[in-house]
Order: C-alpha cells, then sequence, then structure tokens
C-alpha cells in the first residue's frame, strides 16, 4: 500500500491514509453507541520516529502548514493538526474524541477529551481551565503496579513503563483527581478517573483480578465522592462486606495479607538441603499453588533450587526453576535472580483427607551464615 510505516508512525498526509483513518473511525462508530472514542495518540515523540519530517507527503504537509520550530515541536504541532481532524470527524459522527496526555503537548484542542496519564499532570490544569474535560489516570497511582521490592514479599515482579511502584487500597482512595492548581471555576471540568492496567507483563485473568481488586472499590469511591467527604476508616469498615461480596462471586481479590506456611533461618548450610512446610490447611482444591521466598534479615539470601508439590508424600508438580530470595532488588526472570523467590505449581486434583505438602531445596548465598526468611502462599495468579 501507499501508507508509510515506521516504529509506530503512519503517515498522515499520504496517498489514502486519511479514507484509512476514517474508514477504522466509521466502522468503530458503527459498532459502538458510546459517546466517546478513544484515539491514543500517547508517545509519538517517545518514539524518537521522525519520519513526519523527511517523508515527502508528510514534509510537505508540514510546510504548507507553516509549522515550524525543533524537530519535536514541529512534530507536536503536526500531530496537534491531525488530531484537530479527527475530532471533527468524529464530532460530525457525533462523537467526541479522547487522547492520552501528549495529544495536547502544542496546545489544548478544544471539542476533545484529555485523559491525562503524566505524573505529574502536565496538561490537565491547563486543559481544564480552556473549558476542556479531563479524565485523570496518572502513572504512579491509578496504573495499577507491584515493584519488585523484596519488602514487598508477595508476587512476582511487575512493570510498565520500566517505572514499577506498589500502590495500595489506601494509595488509591488518598488519591485526589481534581488538581490542587485548578481554580474552582474549572472543577467541575475533571469528569473523573480511570484507572489502567497494561497486561504484557500479568500472566493470566486471575492475576489481572488481583491486581485490581478491591482497590478498583477504592477508585469508584473515590470519583464519586467529594474529597472533604472522604473517610478511609468508614470506607474499609464498608469495604468488609464489598470484599464478602467478591469472595461470593468467586473473584481472586488481593487480601493485602498472605498465608505464611514456613520459614528459614537464623541460618541455612551453604550447600542444598531439603526442607518440608505442611499446606494441607491452605489447600481445598486442585489447580495452581504458588509459593513465595521471602528473605527478611540477615546477611545473605538463599538459593531455591527446586520447590515440589507432595501428596501423602508422593510428588505431584515440581517447579525447577533456580531462583533467589534476598536483599536484592532485581528482576527475577529465567534467567536473572530477583530479591524474592517465586513458584507456581499445579494439583492435578484434590482429595480430601490427603496431606500436601511444600518441599523446597535451598542453600544459603554467601558465607556468612546468618540469613532469616518467610514462605507464603500467595493468591496473586
Amino acid at each position: 500500500d501507499n501508507i508509510h510505516y515506521g516504529y509506530t508512525l503512519f503517515s498522515l498526509a499520504g496517498p489514502g491514509c486519511w479514507t484509512f483513518f476514517t474508514n477504522v473511525l466509521t466502522e468503530v462508530v458503527n459498532l459502538f453507541p458510546g459517546k466517546y472514542i478513544h484515539t491514543g495518540g500517547d508517545e509519538v515523540i517517545a518514539t524518537g520516529d521522525a519520519q513526519w519530517t523527511t517523508y515527502s507527503y508528510d514534509s510537505n504537509q508540514i510546510t504548507a502548514l507553516g509549522l515550524t520550530g525543533t524537530s519535536t515541536s514541529i512534530r507536536q504541532k503536526y500531530q496537534r493538526w491531525f488530531s484537530t481532524n479527527l475530532v471533527n470527524f468524529l464530532q460530525i459522527k457525533g462523537r467526541t474524541m479522547v487522547g492520552w496526555s501528549e495529544f495536547e503537548a502544542a496546545g489544548t484542542i478544544t471539542n476533545a477529551v484529555l485523559m491525562e496519564w503524566q505524573t505529574p499532570a502536565n496538561y490537565a490544569s491547563q486543559t481544564a481551565s480552556n473549558g476542556q474535560y479531563v479524565v485523570m489516570a496518572p502513572n504512579g497511582i491509578n496504573y495499577y503496579q507491584i515493584s519488585n521490592a523484596n519488602s514487598l514479599l508477595y508476587e512476582p515482579y511487575f512493570v510498565v513503563g520500566g517505572n514499577p511502584a506498589y500502590k495500595t487500597v489506601s494509595d488509591v482512595y488518598n488519591y485526589e483527581p481534581v488538581p490542587s492548581n485548578l481554580n474552582p471555576p474549572w472543577t467541575t471540568n475533571i469528569l473523573g478517573a480511570q484507572l489502567n492496567l497494561w497486561t504484557e507483563f500479568v500472566p493470566s485473568a486471575l492475576n489481572v483480578e488481583y491486581k485490581m481488586l478491591p482497590r478498583i472499590c477504592a477508585e469508584a469511591e473515590v470519583t464519586w465522592t467529594p474529597s472533604a467527604q472522604k473517610n478511609y476508616s468508614d470506607f474499609t469498615n464498608r469495604l468488609v462486606i464489598d470484599q464478602q461480596r467478591l469472595a461470593a462471586m468467586g473473584l481472586n481479590y488481593n487480601r493485602e495479607t498472605n498465608i505464611q506456611v514456613g520459614a528459614w533461618g537464623p541460618s541455612v548450610p551453604t550447600t542444598a538441603i531439603t526442607t518440608n512446610w505442611d499446606v494441607t490447611p491452605y489447600i481445598s482444591k486442585g489447580g495452581e499453588i504458588d509459593v513465595s521466598f521471602a528473605w527478611t534479615t540477615g546477611s545473605d539470601g538463599i538459593n531455591v533450587y527446586w520447590v515440589k508439590l507432595l501428596e501423602n508424600g508422593t510428588p505431584v508438580d515440581t517447579n525447577t526453576f533456580t531462583g533467589f530470595a534476598g536483599a536484592a532488588l532485581y528482576r527475577q526472570t529465567g534467567n536473572a535472580l530477583g530479591g524474592v523467590a517465586y513458584y507456581v505449581l499445579r494439583l492435578p486434583w484434590f482429595h480430601p483427607g490427603s496431606t500436601y505438602t511444600i518441599q523446597a531445596s535451598i542453600a544459603e548465598n554467601g558465607t556468612n551464615a546468618t540469613s532469616n526468611g518467610k514462605v507464603y502462599l500467595p493468591n496473586w495468579n
């Protein structure tokens, strides 16, 4: 075709391009009856792709529009020109365009909704003050991410955009979506807040539920409760009932506490030993069983060479990944060691009356002979 493809960029002025964009949007409009159509628009400049300034159709259009400045500012202005055209097209269709923060880098676009993901919020106050609507979805509070810090103990490394941040229910509840520097006449232009969970590093639908619940309950209350009326203690009292509802629905919500089934320390041999922890009271059905080894104190961490699930002394599943639990804040991948050693085991079937055991091969990683830690059965997946 005649569309010039770059790293993530389409040509905006090449033959057939506008027809392609409008055909896609027309199909979306016909499929979905909602008022708002989100067109993205984030990270256009961040990709480093500058082909708009070199591809003849786009460079000629930039010249015709009289856009000048640095390479970055020219591309921002060119994106703004294109976004304005999309806004007008969708208005004719009776819809309103929504775009991520960067689509307003060259100035507020009227008749469009800004979805502000950046932290700090670079455009929210300006856009709202200019009479346009804003939805707050800032990275670092509404991006539900989990840090790899060993102090968090429970769940595998998770990051979006290189900026991991663990946010508790209280963090989410205490977030205020109306910017503090926004004058009162314009605060009604903050439509609300949105949570974001990008799933390229999320291993399962169960883990999606774990990351979002019950934080989404806090998010919902934040958006419908005036700041002066928020009361976290009252919220948590009512959250108990919500959690009962989540449990009744079979949803894998994050309880923010986990079952401790064992420990090690105050020292561990530097050659591998086999340890056993009875988990019978915590096993009630077949399926996935997650195990986390979390270092707490001591000069050394431990290597975990393998982990097994036993039923009545017979192995039913073995995970042979070599992990590390220590003070390190490293990613744990297939070929790297991190601060929490986490394992996935599977029980093919559950037999009432059976005895279930977690068995592991561990050794101290070092020579100082001091290492303490705890073993958990988290429900992250």
